[in-house]
């Protein structure tokens, strides 16, 4: 698990983003799975906003979407993920969006990581297309998606696993 990241860079290092998106995919797949389950041990349901942040990819992936179709609502996203994250200072309407439709309880973290990931993965896959970006550390983005933060990721979701089951950290 360790070097997963590692790993999965070297086997798709031939593979476009296409296939790169697909891989991310499969793993967040596995996540909500277990997100879902842990959730619903504890009489909670998935958050909205991760469904929805989810479905765009697969759409897009599937060639159902285009990203003129996505684009606004990757930049709120990621914009809602970065006020929760850092603190970082949104726009009036990005935070008007984060109000109404990020239906996270704040100081859930499983729910939160992912929807991070999700919305830095929305924000690769625009800049990979030449979207509209909001954000300057996607403007100069041009290389094809990758797995980065993979490896913090699958301990997130280690983390996951504890925190929804109520394991103590010292018997995981």
């Amino acid at each position: 698990m360790m070097g997963f990241q590692d790993i999965a860079h070297d086997a798709f290092a031939d593979s476009g983003s296409h296939s790169r998106l697909l891989g991310n995919l499969l793993i967040l797949k596995s996540y909500m799975h277990t997100l879902r389950q842990g959730l619903a041990e504890q009489g909670r349901m998935v958050p909205v906003i991760l469904q929805k942040a989810i479905d765009p990819l697969w759409d897009y992936l599937e060639g159902k979407k285009a990203v003129s179709d996505f684009q606004d609502f990757a930049n709120n996203l990621y914009a809602a993920a970065l006020d929760y994250n850092v603190g970082e200072e949104i726009a009036d309407a990005q935070a008007e969006f984060s109000r109404n439709f990020v239906d996270i309880p704040w100081g859930k973290t499983c729910e939160w990581q992912i929807l991070t990931w999700l919305s830095t993965l929305l924000m690769e896959v625009v800049a990979t297309c030449g979207g509209r970006l909001d954000f300057e550390e996607f403007e100069d983005y041009e290389q094809e998606i990758d797995f980065s933060e993979m490896d913090e990721m699958l301990n997130m979701l280690a983390d996951a696993g504890i925190e929804l089951t109520g394991m103590p950290l010292s018997s995981n």
